[in-house]
């Protein structure tokens, strides 16, 4: 059995071994024993870059090719960190809310926040004029078109996109005309609303972007 002392500002790679060295040095250092301070000395220094590169090659070399969720879990688990467990009940009340009932509370926490607020009015505002700047041309449907990748799956309108592509030329003219009237009406077709299920869903959704 022996004391090994360990202070908290060590370096990680610090071991016994090096410690030892260290105290002979010292002492060497003491004594004015210049032949035994230089013996430990280099001897200490050896040990020492030997060290820092095992302690390199063991602990942190490999980070770079380690998952970061998987060393934040280990950093976590050696700090005596833990996960929470998952809210699976909560007492408003006095009453153990669960499930259904918790997923009502929790949203109507969410909404009591904004009950102040009132609702916002979705009347249609009236539109008399159109500025030339939000009136789209021809030629840019005929590009949008164009460049449609042929690759893709067609759209709820179901026209396959080497069509569209081949005959952009002619689709454009009722396509302009279609995104123009719903500028200077004001309003959006149902349809371009609608999300769209998939890349390229739909020929309008696709020439949406010379509608914004």
């Amino acid at each position: 059995m022996r004391t090994v002392k360990h202070h908290p500002n060590d370096k990680p790679w610090i071991t016994p071994v090096i410690k030892e060295s260290i105290k002979k040095r010292q002492q060497a250092w003491l004594n004015n024993d210049l032949h035994q301070y230089n013996v430990y000395r280099n001897k200490v220094i050896k040990l020492c870059k030997r060290a820092r590169q095992r302690f390199y090659n063991d602990k942190i070399n490999h980070m770079y090719e380690s998952n970061p969720k998987k060393w934040w879990d280990g950093i976590k688990l050696l700090s005596g960190l833990s996960n929470p467990p998952p809210l699976t009940s909560l007492a408003v009340n006095g009453t153990v809310l669960k499930d259904f009932d918790l997923a009502v509370a929790i949203n109507e926490s969410f909404c009591s926040v904004a009950a102040d607020i009132p609702q916002l009015n979705f009347t249609p505002i009236p539109v008399s004029n159109i500025p030339d700047e939000y009136i789209i041309i021809r030629d840019a449907v005929e590009l949008a078109l164009v460049a449609v990748q042929d690759r893709k799956s067609v759209g709820s309108d179901e026209i396959p996109n080497w069509l569209l592509k081949t005959c952009a030329t002619t689709i454009s003219i009722p396509v302009c005309s279609m995104f123009n009237s719903s500028i200077r009406e004001g309003r959006v077709p149902e349809q371009w609303k609608c999300p769209p299920v998939g890349e390229d869903r739909s020929l309008l959704i696709r020439s949406l972007d010379l509608y914004l």
